[in-house]
């Protein structure tokens, strides 16, 4: 992964604390920070975190990455590779496929990062400047039909103070609805529900207060879970080292799943929240990791996630895969990396393929096999794109690897 300027790796790794630093904290950061050879480019503050989630193709049969500073396309078989967009300066992140090949991605080559829109083949871009003057836009999700881009931005409460807004718009950019979220500055996740209705938030603040709403495209919101007001002692107030997972939805949009951990001495706890009783369950204890990200598998009863472990002091940390089903039965560990990195945390992703044969796996800390597939057993691991000691991305024909 693109490491950026010094100072932006450090603040990441500070930050990572209170939980996952998101784009927008980072938006902030560098409308404050300046390297001392001068102000940092924004695909550099856009890489460091940018989400590398493999994203699969309706079909199952190509995947969409975000590796090093660009997108890429790659089939199944390691072969049909191609570079997305086919032309223009490296900032392009966080991909996410419509299901008719569309993808919305992240442009950080200009001066703003701003949302955009091409085509399955790299072309026809449409570049939307903005949601308001600052143009800091998060993460953008599409709704499974289509129609819609759920992400987040920062606002103002209206009172002159920042605030995290999610934003639903539709495909030509136009906003749908809009819903503030006054408790400090951070950014929120999105994911859709199956039948594409709603959309949920995961949010987590610079102050270490945490919230999932679940917004409807018809305007209406609500708040499922929340934590409690942090006191007025001090402006740096905060819970220390919380971690809040993006959540997966249930098959029947009925349940979501995430995954809460409160403080740097609570566990990581699986829980479920019923969204017409809003009773919320717990499922299982996860261990003192944190878990950033969570999916159901397709047909249900089987959650992926995938874990960051602290080592001991705040510059270190260890990633690993696992599989657990949704009743909190623990089933399989897919993927541990011995290695001890001080790069960021949420460098490895992974996500089931649409027939929930196959696992594919994001992990640009890797030299010679950045994105692979593995059973969900964890045997035949096959490498998709290989990458060479100077950075540059190759097909890798879905030759066997050891991970």
């Amino acid at each position: 992964m693109a490491k950026g300027c010094l100072w932006a790796v450090g603040a990441f790794a500070l930050l990572a604390l209170g939980g996952v630093l998101t784009l927008a904290a980072l938006f902030v950061i560098a409308a404050i920070g300046f390297e001392a050879g001068g102000p940092v480019a924004t695909r550099d503050i856009a890489a460091q975190d940018a989400n590398r989630t493999p994203q699969w193709s309706a079909d199952g049969r190509y995947l969409v990455v975000s590796l090093g500073f660009h997108i890429y396309r790659v089939g199944v078989n390691g072969d049909a590779w191609s570079r997305l967009p086919t032309e223009g300066d490296a900032g392009q992140f966080s991909p996410t496929l419509s299901a008719d090949g569309r993808i919305a991605y992240l442009d950080g080559s200009e001066k703003q990062a701003r949302i955009a829109i091409m085509d399955s083949d790299g072309k026809q871009i449409k570049r939307h400047l903005k949601t308001d003057h600052r143009g800091r836009n998060g993460i953008p999700q599409w709704s499974p039909d289509g129609r819609h881009i759920a992400f987040t931005t920062i606002g103002s409460d209206g009172q002159g103070n920042l605030a995290n807004e999610s934003i639903i718009m539709d495909a030509r950019g136009s906003v749908v609805s809009k819903h503030i979220y006054a408790f400090g500055r951070g950014g929120g996740t999105p994911v859709w529900s199956n039948d594409g209705a709603k959309v949920a938030f995961s949010w987590l603040s610079h102050q270490g207060r945490y919230a999932i709403t679940v917004a409807d495209t018809d305007g209406s919101s609500k708040t499922i879970l929340e934590s409690p007001i942090i006191s007025e002692s001090g402006p740096n107030q905060r819970e220390p080292r919380v971690g809040l997972s993006a959540v997966t939805w249930s098959p029947n949009d009925q349940i979501v799943y995430y995954v809460l951990k409160q403080n740097a001495a609570s566990p990581a706890v699986l829980y479920s929240t019923n969204l017409s009783t809003m009773e919320s369950k717990f499922i299982a204890d996860l261990g003192e990791q944190w878990v950033e990200y969570i999916q159901l598998y397709p047909n249900g009863g089987i959650l992926l996630y995938v874990a960051t472990k602290l080592n001991g002091d705040k510059f270190s940390f260890q990633h690993s895969i696992h599989l657990v089903g949704a009743d909190g039965t623990p089933l399989n560990e897919l993927f541990t990396d011995p290695r001890e990195l001080s790069a960021n945390p949420g460098e490895i992703q992974a996500s089931w393929s649409p027939d929930g044969e196959r696992i594919a796996v994001v992990h640009d800390g890797y030299s010679s096999s950045p994105l692979f597939t593995i059973a969900p057993d964890g045997s035949d691991v096959r490498a998709l794109i290989t990458r060479d000691i100077d950075g540059n991305y190759f097909p890798a024909h879905a030759a066997p690897v050891d991970p």
